[in-house]
């Protein structure tokens, strides 16, 4: 099962910026031989310096989201019992 959940509206990069932000980082990872490991943080780091520093609060706004979501999702599927 997959569940998303998107950042808070408020807090939202626009998706225009995000897919810029992440082509040109992922240009730079090929173009410098960047491997697996490292990308997934560059990526992260491009996107902040894409957002001028707001980046970190739409992260922890949606770990928030994410949190919130897991309980609820828990709550009510604490509700079904399983037969056995």
């Amino acid at each position: 099962m997959v569940i998303a959940n998107p950042p808070p509206a408020d807090l939202a990069m626009e998706r225009a910026t995000v897919e810029r932000a992440i082509e040109a980082a992922m240009t730079a990872a090929f173009t410098e031989e960047m491997q697996d490991p490292a990308v997934t943080p560059f990526l992260l780091a491009e996107l902040v310096k894409a957002r001028e520093g707001e980046s970190p609060a739409a992260n922890l706004a949606l770990l928030a989201n994410n949190a919130k979501l897991a309980a609820e999702i828990a709550v009510s599927s604490s509700r079904f019992q399983v037969s056995s």
